[in-house]
């Protein structure tokens, strides 16, 4: 992954160079000192800690005719006062990086997009999930796309677009679904003046799942035996292990849609199409660790495999927004989609979502979302629903100082599952305030972050406390 990575960038960086480009690099170097009083998100025997945070990071910036690219690259180091075990160090597990770059090397005709990002990012919302926790429930990710994609103009109104899509989606945990995706894409769009236009389109998209596993653990240290017609407990321990691959599969989409400028203030634009799922088999192991009936002795193993494949699907797809600007400060939005997406390790998963947004743009910046989603497995027997709400704000307080407030709330409803065999309905809060005093090369920060996660099933709840103070140093 880090070849590819590394090779995008080269080529970037050389094209940069043929157009005799302007190059700005930013460093930056934060420092963060925090208190954490929950840092593994337990409901009981809670432990606390004291965190440091060193970030060294390098912002690069290209603009030119033939190359637009932003790369952000920072190493993240945490050191941990009281439970050292968990300090991050190494480059491997540090690293954080963002990429977007557009060659375009026929001017307005042939593309070339790359992009990159190392992350952490969290596994699954049933389980811990907190604002500024990345501890629990979370893994590293890179997902390298490229995007090599034409633009031929048919006639002044009429264009085709085709182009093909690589993917590379990597997860640290071996419990997610690392894959390759390869989509090869055609779109014609017609053009109704400035105002209209409309487009047909059609995707193909092979993914491909690698080598990682779904591991299902059962122990039993006693067991029912039956030797020379006595029947009697055995007391010796047992291991049965489950083991399914993921599964690939084939998509195929079709789709119309429209961009509407109704009038300067209130722009539409939506899709309606249709997808299909077309499964590859998947292989499930059975692994038995036998031992004998009388002595309890080890005896070996029992593998066993087959075949499975879930049941191919279809379904109906579309996206629906509206975007209207009340004034120069005031915007609204709403929009209502169906579409399909890669949980990190659920596999594939229905999603409807109907939303919207208020947003106040002037001194103050500031932003309140609503939304109700709900969120059906293609693979698994499970149904997630949330229905939430968001806020963000930056308050200027004077010349160089500034307050920055952020608060969640979802309400969850979790179909039952091996885990949790009964409904569970969770209302998760999250509150963050802060404040930042800018300097000519630096910018000094300190908050306060409260985490509460509410369940019917007593031991899912936790509640997490947050203090920093930080330095940003911008050279």
């Amino acid at each position: 992954m880090r070849k590819l990575v590394l090779g995008g960038m080269l080529a970037s960086w050389c094209a940069a160079t043929a157009a005799h480009a302007e190059l700005k690099l930013t460093p930056n170097l934060t420092i963060r000192e925090e208190y954490n009083d929950n840092i593994d998100l337990t409901n009981e025997n809670r432990r606390d800690d004291f965190i440091t945070t060193i970030v060294p990071s390098l912002n690069a910036l290209i603009d030119t005719n033939l190359l637009k690219l932003n790369l952000d690259y920072g190493l993240y180091f945490k050191l941990f006062a009281k439970h050292s075990e968990k300090d991050d160090t190494s480059l491997a597990r540090t690293q954080r990086i963002r990429l977007d770059s557009t060659f375009n090397p026929i001017r307005d005709i042939l593309f070339l997009k790359m992009s990159d990002v190392y992350a952490r990012v969290p596994i699954d919302d049933r389980r811990q999930v907190a604002v500024g926790n990345d501890f629990v429930n979370t893994t590293d990710s890179n997902i390298f796309t490229a995007n090599p994609y034409l633009v031929y103009p048919i006639t002044s109104s009429i264009s085709l677009t085709a182009g093909y899509t690589y993917k590379n989606t990597w997860y640290n945990d071996p419990l997610g679904q690392s894959a390759q995706d390869h989509t090869v894409t055609g779109r014609l769009t017609k053009s109704f003046g400035e105002r209209l236009s409309i487009y047909g389109e059609y995707a193909y998209r092979t993914h491909l799942p690698k080598d990682n596993f779904r591991n299902n653990m059962e122990f039993n240290s006693l067991y029912p035996v039956t030797i020379n017609g006595m029947t009697g407990i055995l007391d010796a321990e047992q291991l049965s292990e489950q083991s399914t691959g993921w599964y690939g599969y084939d998509t195929h989409t079709g789709m119309v849609g429209a961009v509407l400028q109704v009038t300067p203030k209130l722009t539409l634009n939506g899709s309606v199409g249709k997808t299909y799922y077309y499964y590859k088999s998947g292989t499930q192991t059975e692994l038995r660790h036998l031992y004998d009936f009388v002595t309890g002795a080890y005896k070996g193993d029992n593998l066993s495999t087959q075949q499975i494949s879930p049941a191919n699907t279809n379904s109906l797809i579309w996206n629906a927004q509206a975007n209207y600007l009340l004034s120069d400060r005031f915007s609204l939005e709403a929009h209502y989609s169906r579409d399909f997406t890669d949980s990190v390790d659920q596999g594939v998963y229905k999603r409807d979502t109907v939303g919207g947004s208020v947003k106040y743009n002037h001194a103050i910046e500031a932003a309140l979302g609503g939304f109700y989603t709900t969120s059906k497995y293609e693979t698994e027997d499970r149904k997630d629903t949330s229905t939430g709400a968001t806020m963000t704000a930056r308050i200027p307080l004077g010349a160089n100082l500034a307050a920055n407030l952020l608060g969640n709330y979802t309400h969850y409803k979790f179909s039952p599952d091996n885990v949790t065999p009964i409904t569970e309905k969770v209302n998760r809060y999250s509150a963050q305030a802060g404040l930042d005093y800018t300097f000519r090369i630096m910018t000094m920060g300190l908050g306060y972050t409260w985490n509460f996660n509410d369940s019917n099933v007593e031991a899912h709840d936790y509640f997490n406390n947050i203090v920093w103070l930080q330095a940003r140093l911008t050279y």
